[in-house]
């Protein structure tokens, strides 16, 4: 049985493990002034904090899409169980 992980960006799973297991993450969105962005994509912790250090307001973040999930489990369906 070949199978496949998938998780959302928040896991906070280093490079490492994520290679190691072939994790394949999908990232989660971070709403900064009204902008969508892709955790980790378009958008780093590090851009985060430096935004509300600036005085910016938090952030928010939003749940992968169900049409997003399923896109991606579509993509490897057909290779793993």
């Amino acid at each position: 049985m070949k199978i496949k992980i998938l998780s959302d960006s928040t896991c906070d799973l280093n490079q490492e493990l994520l290679t190691k297991h072939n994790i394949t993450l999908v990232p989660l969105s971070v709403i900064k002034n009204g902008e969508d962005f892709k955790d980790g994509v378009t958008i780093t912790p590090a851009d985060i904090f430096d935004h509300v250090a600036a005085g910016g307001e938090l952030c928010t973040t939003s749940a992968v899409s169900i049409g997003e999930y399923t896109d991606i489990f579509e993509k490897y369906a057909a290779e793993y169980d």
